[in-house]
């Protein structure tokens, strides 16, 4: 299945990858706390295989990491928050981007003090380690 504007994606979108200390749900601009408890397994797999796929952060990347997590998800019978359906097919519309945490943009938010704040996280904004995923 093609993505819809996938043509006119510059390699820059597609090769975006999140910095150190960016969530898979802050990108998304999701509160984990907020997602259902029956999608548990989901919540804590689907930012896992995110860090695995390179932490794809553009919008054509991390669309198609959405696709294929969804895919995994329902293979696998896995239920996952309906937010990753909604934000994928955002993006497709051209509705929705991630936010964007490269260098410049941070240097456009106010230098490196917001970077530094970015960076540095809580243990909230830390990914799941493997041990973690499989309790």
């Amino acid at each position: 299945m093609g993505f819809i504007g996938e043509h006119q994606a510059d390699a820059r979108d597609r090769d975006a990858n999140a910095p150190p200390g960016i969530t898979l749900w802050r990108l998304l601009d999701v509160d984990e706390k907020c997602l259902p408890r029956e999608c548990r397994v989901a919540v804590l797999k689907v930012p896992f295989w995110w860090v695995e796929s390179g932490r794809p952060a553009g919008r054509v990347g991390l669309s198609v990491f959405l696709h294929n997590a969804i895919n995994r998800c329902t293979q696998e019978g896995i239920r996952y928050p309906k937010i990753i359906l909604k934000r994928l097919k955002q993006a497709q519309r051209n509705e929705w981007e991630p936010a964007d945490y490269s260098t410049a943009a941070i240097m456009r938010r106010g230098g490196f003090q917001s970077a530094g704040e970015i960076m540095r996280g809580g243990s909230e904004d830390r990914e799941p380690t493997w041990d973690q995923i499989m309790r």
